[in-house]
């Protein structure tokens, strides 16, 4: 019992930092674009983002070495995508924290907040380029690698870090590329139900 209230405090206090780490990224983001107003309906949608992030992430897990591998990224790259980096990076970057945390990994939850709100902004900012979005357009399968990529690279450095050496650092990293490659393959059969659907539209009107 006492271990476990022990626990429950220390990722409460977690969560607590996380927080205001939060609230400085997204007040830096608003300094950043002065023109980004939070409306009721951006943020009623950012909650639903997070959501879908941490609901996706945590529905498929399989454990490795350092950490563990989920099929998350492909709804990164979707909120990245369809939304840009107004209603995405935070989203995803919180989304993504708590999942961490949910799975009582709160060691990564810093790293993933800095690395998954990144890769969104490195989505966002390569395939939303154009004027007129395209599941199929070059611009977009740049964005999903090398978000991918840059996911796979930081998150090799992050566990290599943990583990205080770099010499096995292939054996998280090939768990990293099947996670990634997995992520990016998903992203294009959502998002072509999606295109389909047009659900994005109906989440603009």
């Amino acid at each position: 019992m006492l271990f476990e209230i022990l626990f429950i405090k220390d990722n409460f206090d977690i969560l607590v930092k996380v927080r205001k780490d939060v609230r400085r990224y997204v007040m830096g983001l608003h300094d950043l674009h002065p023109h980004i107003r939070w409306t009721p309906k951006k943020m009623a949608l950012s909650l639903v983002f997070t959501t879908i992030i941490m609901i996706a992430t945590l529905l498929v897990t399989k454990k490795t070495p350092n950490g563990y591998i989920h099929m998350g990224n492909a709804f990164v790259l979707l909120v990245s995508l369809y939304f840009g980096p107004e209603l995405s990076i935070v989203p995803v970057a919180l989304g993504s924290c708590l999942a961490d945390l949910a799975l009582r990994m709160p060691e990564w939850a810093l790293f993933t907040l800095f690395i998954k709100g990144t890769m969104a902004f490195i989505m966002c900012a390569i395939s939303r380029r154009r004027p007129r979005l395209k599941l199929a357009a070059t611009t977009t399968f740049a964005g999903a690698v090398v978000g991918s990529a840059y996911c796979v690279l930081m998150y090799t450095l992050a566990s290599c870090f943990m583990a205080g050496s770099f010499s096995k650092w292939y054996i998280e990293a090939k768990w990293l590329l099947f996670e990634a490659v997995v992520g990016v393959i998903l992203f294009y059969i959502f998002g072509f139900i999606i295109d389909k659907t047009k659900v994005y539209k109906m989440l603009y009107s």
